[in-house]
């Protein structure tokens, strides 16, 4: 089940206050498991009604240790691996300036952009796996 965190930000998102919410808040509104109509739309706005019913019937709680759980890498082994990364503009879960700091942090040979939220692979599956097959070569 996708949980608001924070309902003031929540009705935002979901138009039920009249204001437009920034990127911000949305990003910050939202949690790890989506389900709700509402999650559907941040996570897969320009997704179709079908998908976005399927990702809400999907949705499950994601383990949240991952995210503060510290990690080391060194540069004989990570540093060797080659990386390229995807940006979603019309992301609303990873803001576009919070994804720039990721990829600018970890150096990658090359940043493919799409005109996409969150979840490239439901609305944007064609241009997905162009970039993936090009970053493959």
């Amino acid at each position: 089940m996708c949980r608001l965190r924070y309902p003031r930000i929540a009705r935002r998102i979901s138009g039920r206050s009249g204001s437009r919410p920034s990127s911000r808040d949305r990003s910050r509104a939202i949690s790890a498991s989506p389900s709700s109509s509402t999650c559907a739309l941040v996570f897969c706005a320009e997704c179709t009604e079908a998908d976005a019913a399927k990702l809400s019937a999907q949705g499950g709680a994601e383990p949240s240790a991952p995210t503060g759980t510290p990690i080391a890498v060194t540069d004989a082994r990570y540093g060797k691996v080659s990386r390229v990364y995807i940006s979603t503009k019309e992301d609303h879960v990873v803001s576009p300036a919070l994804q720039e700091q990721m990829y600018t942090a970890t150096p990658v040979q090359k940043v493919f952009t799409l005109d996409s939220g969150h979840t490239p692979a439901l609305s944007h599956p064609r241009e997905l796996a162009a970039y993936l097959e090009q970053a493959s070569r």
